[in-house]
C-alpha cells in the first residue's frame, strides 16, 4: 500500500518552486496532484496538463445531431409527398432552419453529458475517502498531493516552501 502526502499552501510562487523540486528530486508527474479552485497555466504545464477532452463528446453530438436532422428532414419530405405548384418535393432551404437546431439541441445535450462524465461527477472516490482533499482548497488555499512511500523527503521539501500544513493518508 501506498501513501499520500498533502501539503496546504497560501502562495502559488510556494506551490511552484515546491513542484519544481519534487520534479528535480525525480518524482514522477503523475504521483504529484496540484489542488486549486481554479486552473493554474504554469503548473498545468509544468505536471503535464492536458485540454479538456469535452470537446470530442460536443463534436459528436453535434454531428449527430446534424445527421439526425437531415434523415427527420428527407424521410418527413418522401414519406408525405405535398407537392405545391411544380416546386421540390425537398427542398433545402426551410430545412437549414432544423439541421441547426438539431445540431445546437444535441450538441448541447453531449456537452452537458460531457461535463459531467468527465468532470468525475459525482465524485465517488472523493465520497469514499480515497481522495487527499481538504475544504480550504475551495476558498484560497493551494494543494500538492504526492503518492510517495518517501515520506520524510517530500515533507523536507514542503517545509523548505513554506507549507502551511502537512497531512499523510493511507492509500
Amino acid at each position: 500500500m501506498g501513501k499520500v502526502v498533502l501539503g496546504k499552501f497560501t502562495y502559488v510562487d510556494d506551490v511552484e518552486e515546491a513542484i519544481d523540486e519534487l520534479l528535480k528530486a525525480g518524482y514522477n508527474k503523475k504521483d504529484i496532484q496540484f489542488i486549486s479552485s481554479f486552473p493554474i497555466e504554469d503548473i498545468i504545464d509544468k505536471l503535464g496538463g492536458t485540454d479538456s477532452p469535452v470537446k470530442f463528446p460536443v463534436l459528436v453530438g453535434g454531428l449527430t445531431g446534424f445527421s439526425a436532422a437531415i434523415a427527420l428532414v428527407l424521410v418527413t419530405s418522401l414519406a408525405y409527398v405535398l407537392p405545391v405548384g411544380g416546386k421540390p418535393v425537398v427542398a433545402w432551404i426551410p430545412y437549414v432552419i432544423v439541421m441547426f437546431e438539431m445540431t445546437v439541441l444535441l450538441g448541447s445535450i453531449f456537452n452537458l453529458l460531457g461535463v459531467i462524465l468527465l468532470s468525475r461527477l459525482p465524485d465517488i472516490f472523493f465520497f469514499l475517502g480515497w481522495r487527499a482533499y481538504l475544504p480550504s482548497f475551495s476558498d484560497d488555499k493551494f494543494g500538492i498531493a504526492v503518492y510517495t512511500d518517501k515520506i520524510d523527503e517530500v515533507v523536507s521539501i514542503f517545509k523548505k516552501n513554506n507549507v502551511e500544513e502537512v497531512r499523510e493518508y493511507e492509500v
